[in-house]
């Protein structure tokens, strides 16, 4: 047992860091949606160019 308590201690600060960037990446989630959405309507309109050729 006090193996494993360590371990999770070792392991807490990492966790918390990872939990803290997803935190801040679904905080900015909207704008790569966006962002997302922009770039796959600008790849749709290059294929329909570019097959109209």
């Amino acid at each position: 047992m006090p193996a494993q308590g360590l371990a999770g201690k070792a392991a807490y600060p990492a966790v918390r860091t990872g939990y803290d960037s997803i935190t801040t990446v679904t905080d900015r989630l909207p704008d790569a949606k966006e962002i997302l959405s922009a770039l796959t309507w600008a790849c749709f309109k290059f294929q329909v160019m570019a097959e109209e050729d």
